[in-house]
């Protein structure tokens, strides 16, 4: 179960990479890609791609329209403090909130941050 939460300049995510039910491994959901950050949920080989994608570098175009390739990613420009929001087929929306969560645990985190949890 994927969680990725930021709130208040503090983003935060689980590292379990699972196949259904199975645990394969670990991997950091958060990284960095040019002066922005970013969190992904979903498909794991689109973490190269939407790296370059977020650095403004050439990235595969058609591998994000793979409707196979589900996911869900929050960009951070740390500068501005403003967070963008994608989808499968590189949807980008903004959205203005106090906090935001994607994944499968996105549920469970909009509760807790609701109640006063950090992502700390």
């Amino acid at each position: 179960m994927t969680t990725i939460v930021f709130k208040d300049g503090v983003m935060a995510a689980d590292s379990l990479v699972s196949e259904g039910s199975y645990r394969a491994g670990s991997l950091k959901k958060i990284r960095k890609a040019g002066d922005k950050y970013f969190g992904l949920a979903g498909t794991i080989y689109l973490y190269e791609e939407f790296e370059k994608f977020v650095a403004g570098k050439e990235y595969d175009k058609e591998l994000f329209q793979n409707k196979d390739a589900e996911f869900f990613a929050i960009v951070v420009d740390p500068e501005t403090g403003f967070v963008d929001m994608y989808q499968t087929g590189l949807i980008c929306e903004k959205y203005f909130a106090p906090y935001y969560a994607i994944g499968s645990g996105r549920h469970l985190a909009y509760g807790a941050l609701e109640m006063g949890a950090s992502p700390e």
